[in-house]
């Protein structure tokens, strides 16, 4: 048996709410996100990753060098598909669940997301 553990690509998709038309996809950056937000108000995402974008290998998915990494948000203009900035300090869990929420608040265009164990409630700006 042959396993080349392929590294996917994050991507956005816009969806037009009238239609339900897809628009064009938009790759954020190399790896699997752990979750998302949106800030209609801005036309930004923020976007979470468990660890900083890493080199793909055969046969082993990704490597990252930094091994005291921690997790990333980026912060990506949904009108370009750049992303603007990433934001680095956050353990950000790959399995799902609260540890994975973003929530934003385009007013003051801040943040929050849940520390590892859902023990206090991370905040930053985008």
């Amino acid at each position: 048996m042959i396993s080349v553990n392929i590294t996917p690509t994050g991507t956005l998709t816009p969806l037009d709410e009238t239609t339900g038309e897809a628009g064009d996809p938009v790759g954020v950056r190399l790896g699997k996100p752990s979750a998302l937000a949106v800030d209609g108000a801005h036309d930004i995402a923020v976007v979470s990753y468990p660890t900083p974008a890493g080199e793909p290998y055969f046969g082993a998915g990704m490597w990252v060098p930094d091994n005291n990494a921690t997790g990333r948000l980026a912060v990506v203009d949904l009108k370009t598909g750049t992303v603007i900035r990433a934001l680095s300090g956050f353990v950000v869990g790959d399995h799902g669940g609260a540890e994975n929420a973003l929530q934003l608040d385009p007013r003051t265009r801040t943040g929050w997301t849940y520390d590892p164990n859902d023990q206090q409630i991370q905040q930053f700006s985008y």
